[in-house]
C-alpha cells in the first residue's frame, strides 16, 4: 500500500464518478461534473479532479457528494471508509498520511497563534520532539524517507521565536515518557529528556525562550480524571480561536465559546496539578537517570 493512501484516493474517486453518472437529472438524463459542482459548491474542473483522483478528498467532501447523489447505503458505508483512510491511513496497515488531512488546518493556523495551551496523556507534540526521537519513531511507522518528515517538525520549531507569540504552554504526563522509552529504548528517551530540559531552560535561547513551558504531570498526581489530548490555539482574532482534539477517525475542531471555557477549564486543571517549571526540570533529570541506568 502507498504510504499517502493514492489507491484509496482512486478508489474513492472511481465510486464518486459511478454514483454521478447513476445519478440523473430531473430530465432523466445523466448529472454531468458542472452539475454535481453547482450542488457541492464546487467548479466542474475541481469534481474533474476528484474524479480522477488527482486531488486528496476530504472526508466532509465525500458527505457532500454521498448526499447530494442520494448514494445507496452500503456505497455510501466504503465511501466514508475510503475518504476516511485516506485522510489518516489504513486501520492496523502500518501506514499513515505524511501529513493526515485532518490536521492539517491545526498546522496551517499554528504559526499563527498567539496562545498555544495543550496537553498530552500519552504523546509528544511535535514541536517538543527531538531529531533522535522523530527518527525513531517514523523509522517504527514504517517512513522510508524521512527527510521531509523531520524538515516539517523542524519547521514547526520557528513557532518559539515568532514574535507574535505571547506563550506556548504545554503539559505533559510522565506515562508520555515512560511508553517512548518502551517503544524506542533508553537512548532515545534520555535525548528526549535532554530537548526538553533545553526548551524549558529561559536561560537557553537557542530554541525558545520564556515564553514556552513545559510542565510534567508526574504518574502520583492525585487527579481523579485525566482528559485525552487536546490544544488549544488563541489566533490575533479570537473568533477564529479553537480546540483542536484528535481521534481515531480525524480530529474535531471547536470554535464555540462553551468548548473554549471548558478546554480552558480542563487546562487549568492540569496545569495546577501538575509540576512548575523548576519542579518539572528536577523530575526530568531524574527520570533521565534512571532511563540511562537501565
Amino acid at each position: 500500500m502507498h504510504p499517502d493512501g493514492g489507491r484509496e484516493r482512486r478508489e474513492l474517486a472511481a465510486l464518486i464518478k459511478q454514483a454521478r453518472l447513476a445519478a440523473r437529472t430531473e430530465s432523466g438524463r445523466r448529472m454531468t461534473q458542472q452539475e454535481l459542482g453547482r450542488l457541492i459548491g464546487y467548479s466542474q474542473g475541481n469534481i474533474n479532479k476528484i474524479e480522477s483522483g488527482q486531488v486528496k478528498i476530504e472526508p466532509e467532501t465525500a458527505e457532500r457528494i454521498i448526499i447530494s447523489l442520494d448514494v445507496p447505503p452500503e456505497t455510501a458505508i466504503q465511501m466514508r471508509n475510503l475518504a476516511r483512510w485516506n485522510a489518516v491511513g489504513v486501520p492496523f496497515s502500518g501506514q499513515r498520511a505524511t501529513v493526515p488531512d485532518y490536521a492539517r488546518r491545526y498546522l496551517d493556523h499554528e504559526p499563527d497563534a498567539v496562545e498555544i495551551l495543550s496537553w498530552h496523556e500519552l504523546r509528544l507534540p511535535g514541536p517538543l520532539q527531538s531529531e533522535h526521537f522523530m527518527l525513531r519513531q517514523f523509522a517504527t511507522a514504517g517512513s522510508v524517507d524521512v527527510a521531509p518528515l523531520i524538515r516539517s517538525r523542524r519547521a514547526r520549531r520557528d513557532l518559539f521565536r515568532r514574535p507574535g507569540l505571547r506563550r506556548y504552554a504545554c503539559v505533559i504526563a510522565e506515562e508520555a515518557l515512560h511508553r517512548a522509552g518502551q517503544a524506542f529504548g533508553s537512548g532515545v528517551v534520555c535525548d528526549e529528556i535532554d530537548y526538553l530540559l533545553t526548551i524549558n531552560d529561559p536561560g537557553d535561547t537557542r530554541i525558545a525562550d520564556e515564553r514556552t513551558s513545559i510542565q510534567l504531570l508526574p504518574a502520583t498526581t492525585g487527579i481523579a480524571h485525566l482528559y485525552g489530548d487536546f490544544s488549544i490555539l488563541r489566533l490575533p482574532d479570537p473568533k477564529d480561536s479553537f480546540v483542536y482534539v484528535e481521534h481515531v477517525a480525524g480530529a474535531h475542531y471547536l470554535k464555540a465559546a462553551r468548548h473554549l471555557a471548558k478546554a480552558a477549564q480542563a487546562w487549568d486543571e492540569v496545569h495546577g496539578a501538575a509540576l512548575d517549571r523548576d519542579h518539572t526540570n528536577v523530575f526530568l533529570r531524574k527520570l533521565r537517570t534512571g532511563f540511562a541506568s537501565g
